[in-house]
């Protein structure tokens, strides 16, 4: 496998593993718990690592494993994020708090802004770079549910 012309194979077989977590990823979580989900894939990655050393040395069997040990990583990067990203929506929503500060209503109330009071931009003259523009609003916040102060 050490000649440029199987790049764009080593590429094909890279992109159909890719593609086969993305349908084949959903589903297993749906079916299986995500922690045995990650410990199978770990698992048929090493063995499916180890089969070059064993099989009969060929392009095509290169070509195979790589598809395959692609299909393993996809599988366990998408259930290890899953797993990452599953408690803290857990705390969002037991704390009605979201990551980014926003509060999250019981009732899903969405806020919008009332009337935009102000708006500023900053502009620089160096090239290449962001122009920040930044907006005042008048918020009001309609349908939130009563909520009392200690100091009311």
């Amino acid at each position: 496998m050490g000649s440029a012309d199987y790049v764009t194979s080593i590429g094909i077989s890279l992109v159909v593993g890719m593609l086969a977590v993305i349908s084949a990823a959903p589903k297993l979580m749906e079916t299986f718990e995500k922690k045995h989900i990650l410990f199978y894939a770990c698992l048929t990655g090493a063995i499916v690592s180890l089969i070059p050393y064993f099989a009969i040395e060929s392009v095509i069997t290169g070509l195979i494993s790589l598809g395959l040990s692609f299909f393993t990583i996809g599988i366990m990067l998408n259930t290890s994020t899953s797993m990452f990203i599953d408690p803290i929506d857990y705390s969002e929503w037991k704390l009605s708090f979201m990551s980014t500060n926003l509060p999250r209503y019981p009732l899903g109330t969405i806020t919008a802004p009332h009337q935009v009071t102000g708006i500023g931009f900053y502009y620089t003259s160096r090239p290449n770079t962001i122009v920040n523009i930044t907006a005042t609003f008048d918020l009001k916040f309609k349908a939130m549910p009563a909520h009392k102060s200690q100091f009311d």
